[in-house]
């Protein structure tokens, strides 16, 4: 079914980006189904499992609005691994993003991305986990940050960019190699 579209984008085998709870239902699954943790959840859900790989925003950002989530609005300063794909798109070794969420990666389980092959590749400056990337897949990319939120017309956010043009190359080699009609 999904071998008709060229890129997937899970927000809130192709290109695929994962922003908010698409990074931590991509944390879940790789726990669940790459690493053998059955009973991987998020905090969330309240399932009662000793996996919680998902847990809640422990510290709120700063001049957050009334009732927003803990981890709302423009974060603090987000550093890039060096050589990440990530780097490379933005072209820059930290970035300011927002974000809207209240649930983030526990620590306790960084291992497991990690483990299943997605290195961190962003975190803030108290070390958490803002970013993931699987550097053997084509686009394959995973933010606690939200970039549809500073995206504008006229000027997309470099991930969105990133995205799009990773979905038209995958069109276009599939087109080349005969696989679509």
């Amino acid at each position: 079914m999904l071998e008709r579209f060229d890129g997937l984008w899970a927000s809130p085998g192709s290109p695929f980006l994962g922003t908010c709870g698409g990074v931590q239902y991509t944390l879940i699954e790789c726990a669940r189904n790459v690493l053998g943790i059955k009973d991987a959840d998020t905090a969330e859900n309240d399932s009662g499992s000793k996996n919680i790989i998902i847990y809640p925003v422990e510290c709120a950002v700063p001049n957050r609005a009334p009732g927003a989530p803990k981890l709302s609005g423009a974060g603090p300063e987000i550093r890039l691994r060096p050589g990440s794909y990530l780097q490379s798109l933005y072209l820059a070794d930290t970035v300011v993003e927002e974000f809207f969420c209240n649930f983030e990666a526990n620590p306790e389980f960084e291992w497991c991305s990690i483990e299943a092959g997605f290195p961190v590749t962003a975190r803030d400056p108290k070390r958490e986990v803002r970013a993931i990337e699987s550097p053997t897949h084509r686009f394959f990319l995973a933010s606690l940050f939200q970039p549809q939120l500073s995206s504008k017309p006229g000027k997309p956010h470099p991930l969105v960019l990133g995205f799009v043009q990773s979905a038209a190359d995958w069109k276009r080699k599939r087109l080349d190699d005969g696989i679509l009609a």
